[in-house]
């Protein structure tokens, strides 16, 4: 594994936090009403989904990888596609831990859901 810091990895690095900054990633997010973990939960999980998406920052932008001792095959590709799935996941699953309601997770149709909320049955 080789980091590279041309200007424009670390252009593309820059961008890309700032992306996660815009998304309100870097700010700890406030629990709704219908959200169904608890502030300690949040607090724990928060830093790991953070790190995953600076990870994945990182792979994308700076990070060269290459498999081999003579013949080396360079895993440039394998970097991005690992990293824009990390990337991915971690808006995903902040954004379904704090707002529910604007999350494609079906927590509308969850028992727990059901049970937490009066009158949601009718």
């Amino acid at each position: 594994m080789h980091w590279k810091f041309t200007p424009l990895r670390l252009a593309l690095l820059i961008g890309l936090v700032g992306l996660f900054w815009f998304l309100d990633g870097f700010r700890f997010p406030e629990l709704h009403e219908t959200t169904f973990s608890s502030p300690r939960r949040l607090a724990r999980v928060w830093p790991i989904l953070l790190l995953l998406y600076l990870g994945g920052a990182a792979l994308v932008s700076v990070v060269d990888y290459g498999a081999g001792t003579n013949d080396r095959t360079n895993l440039r590709i394998l970097n991005f596609v690992v990293g824009v799935l990390c990337m991915i996941a971690s808006v995903f699953l902040l954004r379904a831990l704090t707002k529910p309601e604007q999350s494609s997770l079906p927590f509308r149709q969850t028992a727990m859901y059901l049970a937490i909320q009066p009158g949601a049955c009718r």
